[in-house]
């Protein structure tokens, strides 16, 4: 099966920089960049598309509610349509946004969100 492609989004350099040796570590995740807003995460996205954006809600430049809203309105309909999940501190916190109606489930757990990505259409 092949790795899933991960772009991580978060202002914190402590967080973007866990996550992704966390994501590295489990040998199922490529993690194909890092930002620390959603402008660049978006960026990334054009040149590399992931399976999934782990994005943060609170960042400079661009937040994640704003990323998420210009990530879905992008001529490109394939990317448009990556799922993103939504996290905020602690990380407990998180929301996967399934499809571009926006749809969400609270995630409680990495085991939650990628099964439920991997089960999503």
């Amino acid at each position: 099966m092949d790795k899933i492609k991960v772009i991580i989004a978060d202002d914190s350099d402590f967080v973007r920089d866990g996550m992704k040796i966390i994501l590295e570590a489990d040998g199922e995740f490529d993690v194909l960049g890092c930002a620390p807003n959603g402008k660049e995460a978006i960026e990334i996205a054009r040149v590399t598309p992931p399976d999934v954006f782990l994005m943060d809600i609170q960042m400079p430049v661009m937040d994640g509610y704003e990323a998420t809203r210009a990530i879905r309105s992008l001529d490109n309909r394939e990317l448009a349509q990556i799922p993103i999940i939504a996290m905020r501190t602690p990380f407990t916190s998180c929301t996967m946004i399934l499809s571009p109606s926006h749809h969400s489930i609270p995630a409680s757990s990495r085991s939650f969100w990628v099964s439920a990505w991997l089960s999503s259409p």
